[in-house]
């Protein structure tokens, strides 16, 4: 079982003091953006023995004390976002569903992966906006589909995305309903729409029609738990990106496996195909 009080207490010292090793890494050697692509949760409940959360039997579980695999794993998840503020990367994506799911699972579990994300959003507001803080916060993905879904959800997303705009600090990036393909559609019809012309169109011209309209470099670091080794249809977002694989179960993993990737990845050589 997850040990939470021990978490927040950790997070009280400063994650320099608890990893010393990253007062070894120069400010221009982290990564500019951490992509993270939590992998585990209803595998982690079938070992646990426990019924998904957004089932009925799940629910009667947790009336009696116990979490979901999904519950688990976002509880790992708030603590890193809050512990890798602290460190010199301007942006933290978390790819939270991706558009080929809508296919995969079923509709409960999607309703209820969907509420978890509005509380999170909400949540992610009020710390985003701490004056220490001033972080801004950017949503990835189809707000029309999710607003088909789940409306307070596509209104949670647009009013932490109004709020924080004009906020400097690292930006918290949730991709909810998002697939490189899908993206990729979206610019071209973007495109057409414009009437721009094909032979005069430039790298930064795509990255502007894209649906976070340019405001997030790809990343350069992407850390998969479950020890899975595949992107999974990320798309651009993932070009040149360095990949480290957590060999546990999301809801199983600590900030230490994931300022282990950070660490992995400032002493590679990154030569960009040169």
């Amino acid at each position: 079982m997850l040990n939470i009080e021990n978490r927040t207490n950790q997070q009280n010292i400063s994650i320099y003091e608890r990893f010393p090793e990253l007062k070894e890494i120069a400010e221009d050697g982290y990564p500019k953006h951490v992509l993270i692509i939590p992998d585990g949760n209803r595998r982690w409940e079938k070992e646990q023995k426990k019924p998904g959360i957004f089932s009925a039997a799940g629910e009667i579980f947790k009336q009696a004390g116990e979490i979901s695999g999904h519950e688990a794993g976002y509880g790992v998840l708030k603590e890193v976002i809050r512990d890798l503020r602290q460190l010199p990367i301007e942006t933290v994506t978390i790819w939270g569903l991706s558009t080929d799911n809508y296919h995969k699972r079923s509709e409960t579990e999607i309703n209820g992966l969907f509420k978890i994300f509005e509380g999170a959003t909400n949540q992610a507001v009020d710390e985003l906006m701490a004056e220490n803080i001033k972080g801004r916060f950017i949503h990835i993905g189809d707000k029309e589909r999710i607003g088909e879904r789940r409306p307070s959800l596509k209104k949670a997303l647009e009013r932490a995305e109004e709020i924080t705009k004009e906020n400097k600090g690292q930006k918290l990036c949730f991709a909810i309903d998002y697939g490189g393909d899908d993206e990729t559609i979206k610019v071209v019809k973007k495109a057409l729409e414009l009437n721009l012309n094909p032979k005069t169109i430039t790298r930064n011209d795509i990255n502007n029609l894209r649906n976070e309209n340019g405001l997030i470099t790809p990343a350069d670091l992407i850390i998969r738990t479950s020890g899975e080794l595949r992107t999974s249809g990320i798309g651009w977002i993932a070009d040149n990106a360095e990949f480290y694989s957590i060999s546990k179960l999301l809801p199983e993993t600590t900030i230490e496996d994931f300022i282990n990737g950070i660490t992995e990845f400032a002493k590679r050589d990154r030569r960009g195909g040169k």
